[in-house]
């Protein structure tokens, strides 16, 4: 694996700009849809790193699997991570219970947009969705919500898919550039 001098984006937790996370999370959604088209689901998606050209870049394979099961899922026990990127099935499951370990890793894009644009340290056991709700002091565009609210669906029926992710935020940097734009010609 690379040196990443830049550091990694845990130390960028902190509210930062709109344009700047959606960047961020678009480059991550890239590689994820690239293992997901490979039926490898990464399983322990979290703040990682950023090269010195400000792209972030996924580390941490050691988790990673190949899904060979026809229903494209694992069982719930053969599921590690990092617990404050769990996804609510996960967290509810039992060593029996079948999840869909690729609507896991995008749960984890959107824990990682949460945080970036929150400035809240990841927690176990939580619902993003209803801190995203209740926060009131985000500065969001509207197409930043609607990505996030459905990076954390409850329910993995109701998230994206990787390739939907990647669709989700070039709107979100499409919009975003140009709302920048005309704030600042205020």
């Amino acid at each position: 694996m690379p040196y990443y001098p830049a550091g990694d984006l845990v130390e960028l937790i902190g509210k930062q700009e709109s344009s700047r996370v959606v960047r961020y999370m678009s480059h991550v959604a890239h590689l994820i849809e690239y293992l997901h088209r490979h039926d490898v689901a990464h399983i322990d998606v979290k703040l990682e790193f950023v090269c010195e050209s400000d792209c972030a870049h996924l580390g941490d394979l050691g988790m990673a699997m190949e899904v060979t099961h026809s229903s494209r899922t694992i069982l719930a026990a053969h599921m590690g991570g990092t617990m404050e990127y769990w996804p609510p099935e996960k967290v509810n499951a039992d060593e029996h219970t079948r999840i869909d370990p690729f609507k896991c890793d995008v749960y984890a894009i959107g824990v990682m947009y949460w945080i970036l644009v929150s400035g809240q340290q990841p927690e176990k056991n939580v619902d993003y969705l209803a801190k995203v709700y209740a926060s009131t002091d985000l500065d969001l565009f509207y197409t930043n919500w609607f990505t996030l609210k459905h990076f954390l669906q409850p329910n993995p029926v109701d998230r994206p898919t990787a390739f939907q992710v990647i669709t989700l935020l070039e709107s979100d940097q499409e919009y975003t550039s140009v709302a920048e734009v005309s704030e600042a010609s205020k």
